[in-house]
């Protein structure tokens, strides 16, 4: 775009799904309108790198020696028998939950259906699943009807080069066809003068040009590829290292979990799954969906008999799933409503065995908010940590004080300083001279936070409470 204009001199904007509230703006004009005029860069998020980088560091696995041919990989294309679970147990006849390009309802469809045994026929599965108007009503029709199989039909648009190639077309037709075809010319105008007499001179089957006419994109066999491979290497850690897999699907892609469904079991994931899918049946919408590819990972861990740990202090991470005890534990970030800057912060003032003797301080340590704190209450993630810092000493006598009472706090010379802590030491004298009891109030406080607070602890532990009667009130003093 010359720097002289704005995109919004030549297209109209609109709020996306007339979300006004939303703040974003998305130009109008179909990209077609503009291929000559503008530069278009299509700049496309990839999480894969991400999910290799954490199964090497959680399993010492490099992922390029992960076999590209291993038959119980291969079996979950058909079966999740290979995980140790029933269709059943997991709602699906695909093991291919969580892995790119095959947990969609969409293609696990087209997997059953079409039941590819290898690498060749998966390359077919991943571009028929990305071309427009290639498998609903065109190559699901054939593979239904015995025309043809999978291995047989048009899957990316470098096979229809190569396979007329084979029936002996010029190479420069043979080209020109893929690419009329690939770009959805044909379907719209029709094969050009002498095409589809060729195809037929040299014994082009007919369902074969008729499933030409009816594609309006076709997916690069390359890019098949390189996706297929990705997703084979993710089924390899599925079954053989089933805890990493999970810890690391769930630190990319967790951001839906249901914490109540992880922690409480199969059974409640489950009826947490049927709740969702009613509500899919009401209205459909995208977070519901997110819910439900969440549930479907969450269920099949539990069922498959691997467990999730619930939030703790101290061994709970920001936002990343780890495993512990061959178990995965969950992070804070679990938790709805937390978002990534107080997990991050959580983990931040927690995770090096700092311990604390109050929320109180946990709060002030961490930044968080008390709805927070509540939050992690509700699901026992501060244990018995008590509320507040303060503590109190109540001296009680019957008779009068008329001297002093020495109170000192001793047998803490072994005592071990929590690094960071804040400690708090009070007292609270009630006395009522009249009656012979306590009623008045006054409070002494004495806070250290250090590092090394021995010195602190000697110097809190030598306190004397002295009470002395001054006009009847009680007055306390240090000593």
């Amino acid at each position: 775009m010359p720097d002289t204009y704005e995109i919004y001199d030549f297209c109209p904007i609109q709020h996306p799904a007339d979300d006004v509230a939303g703040g974003l703006l998305t130009t109008h004009f179909e990209f077609k309108y503009l291929h000559d005029t503008l530069l278009k860069l299509d700049e496309l998020g990839h999480d894969m790198p991400t999910f290799y980088k954490y199964f090497e560091e959680y399993t010492g696995i490099p992922v390029d020696s992960i076999p590209m041919n291993d038959p119980k990989v291969y079996s979950l294309l058909t079966s999740p028998e290979a995980l140790g679970v029933t269709p059943e147990q997991i709602d699906s006849k695909t093991g291919t939950f969580g892995i790119p390009e095959m947990g969609t309802n969409f293609v696990r469809g087209m997997l059953v259906e079409a039941r590819p045994k290898n690498f060749s026929e998966l390359i077919q599965i991943s571009g028929l699943s990305h071309g427009t108007d290639v498998w609903t009503g065109n190559a699901d029709e054939l593979i239904r009807s015995g025309t043809c199989t999978i291995a047989e039909v048009i899957g990316c648009r470098d096979s229809i080069m190569l396979y007329l190639l084979r029936k002996g077309l010029e190479p420069k037709m043979a080209f020109d066809i893929m690419e009329a075809v690939r770009k959805g010319k044909v379907a719209k105008g029709g094969f050009q003068p002498g095409w589809e007499e060729a195809m037929r001179e040299h014994e082009v089957p007919d369902w074969y040009i008729e499933s030409c006419r009816k594609i309006k994109y076709m997916f690069p066999k390359a890019h098949a590829v390189a996706y297929l491979m990705s997703a084979i290497r993710l089924m390899w850690y599925k079954i053989y290292k089933p805890q990493a897999f999970y810890a690391v699907y769930f630190t990319v892609r967790g951001d839906d979990i249901d914490y109540e469904a992880a922690i409480g079991g199969a059974a409640v994931a489950r009826a947490h799954m049927e709740a969702v899918k009613r509500r899919l049946k009401e209205e459909k919408n995208a977070k519901d969906e997110d819910v439900l590819v969440s549930l479907q990972l969450v269920n099949e861990m539990l069922s498959r008999g691997y467990e999730f740990l619930p939030i703790e202090l101290g061994k709970s991470r920001g936002s990343k799933y780890v495993v512990e005890d061959d178990k995965v534990r969950l992070p804070f970030s679990a938790l709805k409503g937390l978002g990534g800057a107080a997990a991050e912060a959580l983990e931040r003032v927690t995770i090096h065995g700092e311990e604390y003797i109050s929320v109180e301080e946990l709060q002030q340590a961490s930044g968080v908010g008390s709805g927070i704190l509540d939050r992690l209450r509700q699901v026992g993630a501060l244990g018995d940590l008590p509320e507040s810092s303060q503590v109190s000493f109540f001296l009680r006598n019957k008779g009068r004080c008329t001297d002093f009472v020495q109170r000192p706090l001793s047998g803490l010379d072994d005592f071990e300083c929590p690094p960071r802590a804040l400690w708090a030491f009070s007292a609270e004298i009630f006395y009522n001279f009249q009656v012979g009891k306590f009623c008045g109030t006054s409070r002494l406080a004495f806070f250290t936070r250090k590092r090394d607070c021995r010195t602190e602890y000697h110097a809190a532990v030598s306190l004397c409470f002295v009470i002395m009667s001054n006009q009847g009130r009680g007055v306390l003093t240090p000593r």
